[in-house]
């Protein structure tokens, strides 16, 4: 059979547009699903084959009414699992008196799903004629441009009517203006926006394009607008209304933009079916009328309905409506016993079924079929890979033949094409052997589990027909498989299990090495390893499955062997811009005399090198090796933060035997294999003017990727670990702790956190300590000295960082890796956050370079946090007891009452103070009560022990006691000064009326204070 046969039938069997596909394709490429979850009213869940769930669900009780739902995500196989039901009911339609009408995926638009009611013979001509032409050319002379503008004006008309009993006032008049803005209609019914999603739905006309991924709702990205885009031109344009351009600025705000955009897009939505009538000139009652008229005129006549409907949406906008109809029972008295039973099924989206399908119809569904990754695993897959290519590769006369003889399962036809490739065969649980080529099942499971969708549809889209069509598309003129590259987009072959294989496959595969490589990568088991048992393989593939496609069996990499052989390779096809980014690099004028001098000059000066010499110019060639390898190496995969990376500097790459220093650096060995490389870069430089589009550019490429490669790890290393430290570097797990004690001496420490708190402190931005000057000498070092945690904090920030793009480039947008910052944190709570468990040996020669940064944090810990914390643990001690003594048994807020009482009883009596010296006992900061859990807490930080101590340090309330201890230090003072002067005055003026008022209170504040010593020596037991 011709290529181009095949291709055409490979486009009719897989159709991954929105045309129908025929009965007899259908049925020879049905995949019997295993496992179906169904969920029945009243009865446990359970999971199925789609056999048992047919009896279940449509054949047992046929005189029931029945709402069943098939739901799964887009592309999971709801409209085949309907289809298939479909047909296997259709054997018992007659017997039980149904008429069936079934409503396909087909364009899955209002108007198509109405033209397929119209065209089917369930309904009388009389039907067709009046009341359902009527629907579907109900506003069938719009165009797309004049349906947009009425949809979006409807919604306009909506919010004036409805906004403002279900908005804020503020928005309720701004959502009018905002929808009939020019801009705004212009973004809103852009390509892909919400108003053309929802046309498209209702009345699309183009050709064979797929609408059932489509969802025709808003969502919040629909109304995040941009500034310059969208703003800038109605803040210009002066013909936007001032509350239009409000709500857009609202909309772009960063802050109050999500939530409003939410609030909007709920509005929006709810209104969806109103708008969809007004614009199609539906009625939702019309619809219920037409079924309910049908329904009676089928109980007339004895017969009963059947409904099988593909995807619910295919009714967008009456959608409600038609569930409505279904629900609808034929029993329960009244009008309902006019109706003849309805048996629906219906497909509808997780999405659909969770948020638009009312509580109301949900509690009335009888049955729900649930699809989900459990129905489609290995073995469906193969299965379904197998039955499709099947289908491709028969004649299309057998298959029809088959299905109008009865569609036996038992009698498939099997294709006898490419029957010779044993090694690409399934076998069904009927014992027939279907063929799978040009697929292996490696190559079916492995390209699958690399989709970013893995369902029936993507799995058919993005791997059976694009292998298959790649494949038919050069099995008479070429290699196959391609090279890996040519397969990316959605599919992405899988990497290598032992990346060095790969050089094996250069130097042996020659010509055909990249498409040995994808052959290896994606039909093999990810290597090159040789296998000589019975019959030899080369990463899990025979001899037969090489000369298959073209391509030599190469001898591989034995089982068990180390590789050596670092000899050049010859000449190849791999892909040059996975060796070197020549982004950016300048290039050199190119005529062919300088061209060869200038290489010819840099290979003299390499072989010079290479036997020992230096090389005088240096600086170029080093500079071009060392972007080579940067680039070469996926960074992010090998867990190396750009900030080492950066830091990394030219200055620290060498090349050996030329003069200067380049300490906790890398050197390039001087070898062959670094001649070759070093040679390879020159060539791209001088003789590709910065670019591998030169003649023989093909064995450089080779030269340098076996160096690349042999390198590698070096260099990694290299840059993990610096020359000077005597132990292995860990600075993720440094950069941790050091930020624990940053925030301990900022004071931000809770005295209670767990991991995830701790995570959500590290990972904000860095504040600046205020260095507390009630604090003893030696915390407040360790305050000033906060530019070493600052920097260790932005360390750990850049480290943890999950860069996107180039890793050597600042970003100021961070994606923490917050699984890796949590497994520190756990492991240092276990360690009790205690800096001696970091090597001594870490803390010797600390450099200035970003491997030292939290290091030199850490130092500071270890030299003064523990006397720091000693002191402040006694000057507690100190504090807590003086207060103790002031405070006595009587309760702070009394005793704070009592004093302002005093106080005013001296300024009403013009006896004098110092106001500014009593200010606390009217600070909103400092009440009774939180002197008290102050004074508890000093108590606590005295006596802790261990851990504990760090929190209850780091939020020790200092400036608080020290500002109360200096209060009462004052009343003291005051209460012997005016005591000593009322004693005074008393033995002159004994008679004077105030006296005893005044004395009495003196006499009261004075018991009181020596009550309160006793006071508080219990507070101490307190818990903060």
């Amino acid at each position: 059979m011709e290529s181009e046969i095949l291709l055409n039938r490979l486009d009719e069997v897989i159709c991954t547009d929105a045309r129908y596909v025929s009965r007899e394709n259908f049925l020879v490429t049905h995949t019997p699903f295993q496992q179906l979850t169904l969920k029945s009213s009243g009865m446990v869940d359970r999971v199925l084959d789609e056999e048992a769930v047919l009896q279940e669900v449509l054949l047992q009780s046929v005189n029931k009414h029945k709402f069943i739902v098939v739901q799964g995500d887009q592309g999971t196989g709801k409209s085949h699992v309907i289809r298939w039901l479909m047909e296997r009911y259709l054997h018992h339609a007659s017997q039980n008196g149904d008429v069936i009408l079934f409503i396909t995926r087909d364009q899955n638009t209002l108007r198509g799903a109405l033209e397929q009611i119209i065209q089917s013979e369930v309904f009388p001509e009389s039907y067709r004629d009046q009341e359902l032409k009527g629907l579907v050319q109900a506003n069938q002379h719009l165009s797309e441009a004049m349906l947009k503008r009425k949809i979006i004006l409807s919604f306009a008309a909506i919010s004036q009517e409805y906004a403002e009993k279900e908005l804020e006032s503020r928005y309720a008049r701004s959502l009018y203006s905002f929808l009939v803005d020019e801009t705004i209609q212009e973004f809103m019914c852009r390509s892909d926006g919400p108003i053309d999603r929802i046309q498209k739905r209702l009345n699309y006309e183009g050709s064979n394009q797929r609408t059932d991924d489509i969802e025709p709702r808003f969502f919040d990205e629909d109304l995040k607008l941009d500034y310059q885009q969208h703003l800038m031109p109605m803040q210009e344009g002066r013909r936007s209304g001032r509350e239009a351009l409000r709500l857009a600025e609202e909309l772009a705000d960063q802050h109050k933009g999500p939530a409003l955009r939410t609030l909007l897009v709920t509005f929006l939505n709810k209104h969806r079916s109103e708008v969809i009538e007004d614009c199609t000139n539906l009625r939702a009652g019309d619809l219920k009328a037409i079924f309910e008229r049908l329904r009676r005129d089928l109980k007339k006549i004895g017969k009963q309905f059947m409904l099988f409907v593909e995807d619910i949406t295919s009714f967008t906008g009456i959608d409600r409506a038609l569930m409505e109809v279904l629900i609808q029972e034929h029993t329960g008295g009244g009008n309902n016993e006019q109706l003849c039973r309805l048996c629906s099924i219906v497909g509808v989206t997780n999405s659909y079924y969770n948020h638009d399908l009312p509580e109301n119809i949900q509690e009335r569904v009888t049955s729900r079929i649930i699809i989900d990754q459990r129905s489609y695993d290995d073995e469906y897959v193969l299965e379904m890979t197998a039955r499709y290519l099947n289908a491709v590769y028969l004649p299309k006369i057998d298959i029809l033949n088959w299905a109008e003889s009865g569609a036996d399962c038992r009698s498939l036809p099997v294709a006898v094409l490419f029957d010779e490739h044993q090694w690409a065969k399934y076998q069904l649980s009927d014992g027939q052997e279907l063929t799978i080529f040009p697929f292996n099942s490696n190559a079916v499971i492995n390209a699958c589990n690399t989709l970013k969708f893995k369902t029936p549809r993507h799995i058919l889209q993005d791997v059976i027909s694009l292998i298959t069509r790649a494949y038919l598309s050069v099995a008479q003129t070429g290699p196959f498989p391609p090279p890996v590259a040519q397969f990316e987009g959605e599919l992405t072959v899988p990497p290598w299990v032992t990346p060095t294989h790969e050089v094996v496959v250069i130097n042996q595969g020659h010509q055909f090495a990249a498409n040995i490589t994808c052959l290896l990568r994606l039909w093999g088991n990810k290597t090159a390893t040789r296998e000589d048992s019975n019959t030899p393989t080369v990463g899990g593939l025979t001899k037969d499955v090489f000369e298959a496609f073209g391509l030599k069996f190469i001898e591989g990499v034995k089982a068990g062997s180390i590789l050596r052989d670092l000899s050049t390779p010859s000449s190849h096809t791999l892909d040059s811009n996975s060796i070197v980014n020549t982004q950016g690099a300048q290039s050199e004028s190119r005529t062919e005399g300088n061209t060869n001098s200038n290489f010819f000059r840099i290979q003299k000066q390499l072989d010079n090198w290479a036997s020992g010499q230096s090389l005088s110019e240096y600086q170029r060639v080093r500079d071009d090796i060392y972007d080579a390898l940067v680039d070469f190496i996926d960074w992010e995969s090998e867990g190396v933060p750009g900030i080492l990376l950066g830091d990394f500097s030219k200055q620290r790459f060498a090349i050996q035997g030329q003069t200067g220093r380049h300490n906790e650096g890398f050197i390039v060995k001087r070898d062959k294999s670094a001649q070759f490389a070093l040679q390879a870069v020159a060539a791209w430089r001088y003789m590709g003017g910065c670019t591998w589009d030169f003649s023989e550019s093909d064995d450089y490429i080779a030269q340098l990727y076996l160096w690349l490669t042999s390198v590698k790890d070096d260099f990694i290393q290299a840059i993990r670990q610096p020359a000077g430290l005597a132990c292995p570097w860990q600075g993720g797990a440094w950069s941790i702790i050091g930020d624990y004690y940053g925030l301990i001496i900022g004071g931000k420490l809770p005295l209670k956190q767990s991991a995830y708190q701790l995570y959500n402190l590290f990972a904000n931005k860095w504040s600046e300590v205020v260095v507390e000057e009630q604090r003893s000498v030696k915390w407040r070092e360790l305050q000033r000295r906060q530019e070493k945690f600052a920097n260790n904090h932005n360390f750990l920030l850049d480290y943890y960082n999950l860069k996107q793009g180039d890793v050597t480039q600042e970003r100021s947008i961070y994606y923490l890796n917050a699984n890796a910052i949590l497994e520190e944190i756990e492991k240092w709570e276990a360690l009790v956050w205690d800096v001696k468990n970091i090597p001594e040996d870490a803390f010797q020669n600390l450099g200035s370079t970003s491997w030292y940064i939290s290091l030199q944090a850490l130092h500071e810990i270890r030299k003064n946090y523990d006397i720091a914390l000693a002191d402040e643990q006694k000057a507690a001690e100190n504090i807590a007891a003086k207060l103790t003594e002031y405070l006595g048994e009587t309760a702070a807020a009394s005793l704070f009452r009592e004093m302002r009482d005093f106080l005013t009883l001296l300024r009403d009596s013009i006896e004098g103070y110092k106001d500014e010296d009593y200010t606390v006992l009217t600070s909103k900061n400092i009440s009774g009560e939180n002197l008290t859990t102050a004074v508890a807490h000093a108590k606590r930080l005295a006596t802790s022990q261990g851990v504990s101590r760090n929190a209850l340090v780091s939020t020790y309330p200092a400036t608080t006691l020290q500002q109360v201890e200096f209060v009462f230090g004052k009343y003291e003072a005051l209460l012997d000064e005016k005591l000593k002067k009322f004693n005074e005055k008393r033995a002159k003026r004994a008679a004077f009326e105030d006296g005893n008022s005044v004395e009495n209170t003196i006499n009261e504040a004075v018991i009181l204070l020596s009550s309160l010593r006793e006071a508080l020596m219990g507070v101490g037991d307190e818990t903060c």
